[in-house]
């Protein structure tokens, strides 16, 4: 049996290395770059109003002056050129408009008085050099890397992508996942109105689908098949070589009907890991074959079923897209409301609730227990006993 951590090695021994592709810009939110994005040329490229107002000399500025009005500046307008340097010459410009050559400085609408249709009094107390004017490269300069490598790309990303003429992005693939759910007594509650006595609604491979999504922004399918060996390895061959990454749930420990791992085998699969040193989670397997395709053996309860996948999964994913450490779930550091105690060698995954600044551990830590889990700010990962007091490493979920 592996202890948690070596299990964790084995698993980061196999991460997967996504190819690329170029996708339109518009449809690439939640994916990962992989490419740096490089300024095609300096942000903003031109220098322009940040105000309506008047744009003028500000070494002719004196309060109280009239102005000649000389042209206009709405946004999108091509910029003329100031032809005299020696008169009070003013432009009526707008927000985000360009200045004009030979003007450097904006006087807000709010401190002029129109006398006439071209002239006006501007009346602020003193101007300033580049006064409300965005300069041009004051952002980002032409050639600097704006976004880097692997970055998860956001709406605010696409924005700026679009807005330096950038239609395209190289972007990871995705990592293909199937979820396979085994179980005679689990039911579709979208095919099922009622469920008997020992049945139950099938809520696995919903949890793993809506958890990937969240995190990541990929298609992932799932299927309930019925504890029959013929049916699983049926499912599981076609799974393993449409998918770069196979996700079971149930199956894995010895029961008469507990099929996944042989099954596994017989597809040519070496499992690696069979049993973790974990409470809940302690049957969890982890297999590979020679196209470095990969199987998540996780067991059949729930909240068995979250513990692995946030530990193992979801950490296995984040490092196959080359994605930060604190990318998939932040860590914070909080004190211990009460002692915990470990007397085995096996490692808890615990999901916790945060309350007056201390971690709360509920009663309800069973492996089939699902609510406490759903309530949960977050969980920890104990190796040993932990005293009222102590600090641990809270993984906010």
């Amino acid at each position: 049996m592996h202890t948690i951590q070596q299990a964790s090695d084995i698993v980061f021994r196999h991460i997967l290395n996504p190819a690329s592709e170029s996708i339109p810009i518009k449809h690439s939110l939640g994916k990962i770059l992989a490419e740096d994005i490089y300024a095609s040329d300096d942000v903003p490229d031109f220098d322009q109003s940040a105000v309506d107002g008047f744009a003028i000399q500000y070494e002719q500025y004196t309060e109280n002056e009239t102005w000649q009005v000389v042209g206009e500046m709405k946004a999108g307008d091509y910029p003329f050129e100031l032809k005299s340097t020696s008169e009070r010459l003013c432009a009526k410009i707008f927000t985000g408009a360009s200045v004009p050559h030979g003007f450097n400085s904006v006087v807000m609408k709010e401190y002029a008085e129109l006398l006439s249709d071209n002239t006006v009094k501007l009346k602020v107390h003193s101007a300033r050099l580049y006064q409300n004017i965005r300069k041009k490269g004051e952002e980002v300069r032409k050639g600097e890397i704006i976004f880097k490598k692997y970055t998860v790309i956001k709406p605010e990303h696409i924005a700026v992508i679009t807005s330096i003429g950038k239609a395209e992005v190289l972007v990871l693939k995705d990592i293909a996942i199937k979820i396979i759910v085994t179980g005679n007594e689990l039911k579709d509650i979208e095919k099922e109105k009622k469920i008997n006595i020992g049945e139950k609604f099938e809520s696995n491979g919903i949890v793993l689908k809506s958890l990937i999504q969240k995190y990541f922004s990929v298609t992932t399918d799932y299927e309930i098949i019925k504890d029959d060996k013929d049916s699983i390895f049926s499912a599981m061959k076609q799974a393993s070589q449409s998918y770069d990454v196979v996700i079971t749930t149930g199956g894995v420990s010895v029961g008469d009907y507990d099929f996944t791992k042989p099954v596994i085998k017989e597809l040519g699969f070496e499992i690696l890991i069979d049993k973790v040193a974990q409470k809940p989670g302690k049957p969890f397997v982890f297999a590979v074959n020679n196209h470095k395709k990969i199987i998540f053996g996780l067991p059949g309860n729930p909240r068995a079923v979250l513990s692995c996948f946030y530990w193992y999964v979801l950490r296995f994913l984040r490092t196959s897209y080359r994605l930060p450490s604190d990318w998939y779930l932040p860590i914070v550091k909080f004190p211990m409301q009460k002692d915990i105690a470990i007397n085995d060698n096996k490692s808890r995954i615990l999901f916790i609730s945060i309350e007056n600044g201390q971690v709360v551990v509920p009663e309800k830590q069973d492996s089939h227990m699902l609510v406490s889990a759903a309530k949960a700010d977050g969980l920890i990962v104990l190796h040993e006993s932990k005293r009222q007091g102590d600090l641990v490493d809270v993984y906010l979920i």
